[in-house]
């Protein structure tokens, strides 16, 4: 018998999120004859259709039986049985032998789990932020319900990196935990450029403006911008968080979201990658320290450097100074971000260092790599 993948993810293409990213570049390194993906239907049609970027198919889900725009977080339980029925229609339909769902979103990983008990197929969960330690109120009483009932029912709990799967561990010793980090197609040898040529440094920010990274992404930016001859250009999906924080201004360019292939051939045309991680903000301590942005891991294979500003007692931090790859600022302190700012600028050979160092620590996320461990734990 052919053993088959389901990829059950809330976002999926052509949403710009981590997990988003990171479901198509795992579908693209398992091909069409190993996987299929289901997540939530976008609200809008994709400018360009996920045919063009990958021949693995794509099947949208709707949870929404009314037709509301606040709430949806709560409503799309009133569709759990319809998209627990497609999902075994899929699952039939494609030959599915096991199914992989992406957490951060409880929903779709209960539908998930829900149809393959029904078929009697495998069941996996990729765990890329915490769960139970990262809610509260109402959703923290279902969170005690459903992680339960997740842990016990996957063959693997995988986690997006050793920092969280250690943290884990301390906090659930009898659960078996295992890496996995996020794959992309890395350039084993990038070009190394370090020169800063132009009147003005130009800084590249990437990803959106949320809890997980605001307090620092403004610090960084505010810093930045304090110099006259620096500009930052931000990939983004919405320039307003930004202007609304201040950030803003002629020596500011906004450039929206691109494709990731795009985005990182781009890369090269700029000189020094900003990279923030949250020290304060609505998230939980656990989920500060746990969290591994995605966005890390383009910025490493970028044959740039890595201006960092992430809390001392973040997984990222200790990644990022075990490979020596990022001039990193750890305190809630501009005088200090100013300091290595400077360095940074001024220093071509701290640059070329740090770019140099950046290269075995992108090799870990190489997609091949990624790819063979799902199909070693899921489609054996």
């Amino acid at each position: 018998m052919n053993k088959k993948i389901l990829l059950v993810s809330w976002t999926v293409y052509p949403q710009t999120s981590g997990s988003s990213v990171i479901v198509s570049n795992l579908a693209k390194g398992l091909g069409k004859d190993r996987v299929v993906v289901a997540g939530e239907r976008p609200e809008s049609s994709p400018k360009r259709p996920w045919a063009a970027e990958s021949d693995v198919p794509l099947i949208y889900l709707d949870p929404f039986i009314l037709p509301m725009q606040r709430g949806r977080r709560f409503s799309k339980w009133l569709g759990l049985a319809r998209v627990t029925a497609r999902l075994r229609e899929i699952i039939h339909e494609h030959g599915i032998t096991h199914v992989l769902a992406i957490f951060p979103d409880e929903f779709y990983c209960y539908a998930a789990l829900k149809a393959a008990r029904l078929e009697g197929v495998g069941f996996s969960i990729w765990l890329h932020n915490s769960y139970l330690e990262n809610r509260e109120g109402l959703m923290l009483r279902l969170a005690r319900v459903l992680q339960p009932r997740f842990f016990d029912s996957a063959k693997t709990v995988f986690t997006m990196s050793d920092g969280l799967s250690d943290e884990l561990s301390r906090r659930y010793p009898d659960q078996a935990f295992t890496t996995l980090v996020h794959g992309f197609e890395i350039d084993q040898n990038p070009q190394v450029d370090v020169a800063i040529n132009g009147p003005r440094t130009s800084f590249v920010y990437s990803g959106n403006l949320n809890h997980s990274c605001e307090d620092a992404s403004i610090r960084q930016l505010r810093v930045i911008l304090e110099r006259e001859d620096t500009e930052i250009h931000i990939f983004s999906g919405s320039s307003e968080p930004f202007e609304r924080r201040g950030i803003k201004g002629d020596r500011v360019h906004f450039h929206g979201f691109r494709p990731l292939a795009d985005f990182v051939a781009g890369l090269k045309d700029y000189d020094i990658m900003l990279l923030p991680h949250g020290i304060d903000g609505l998230r939980s301590d656990f989920e500060y320290r746990t969290i591994f942005p995605t966005r890390t891991i383009p910025l490493l294979f970028s044959g740039k450097p890595i201006f960092a500003h992430s809390p001392e007692n973040s997984f990222l931090t200790q990644f990022l100074r075990r490979y020596d790859c990022a001039a990193l600022v750890t305190e809630k302190s501009e005088a200090a971000l100013a300091t290595t700012l400077n360095q940074l600028m001024t220093d071509a050979a701290l640059r070329e260092r740090l770019v140099k160092s950046a290269v075995p620590a992108a090799n870990q996320f190489s997609l091949p790599v990624v790819t063979k461990k799902v199909w070693e734990h899921c489609g054996t």
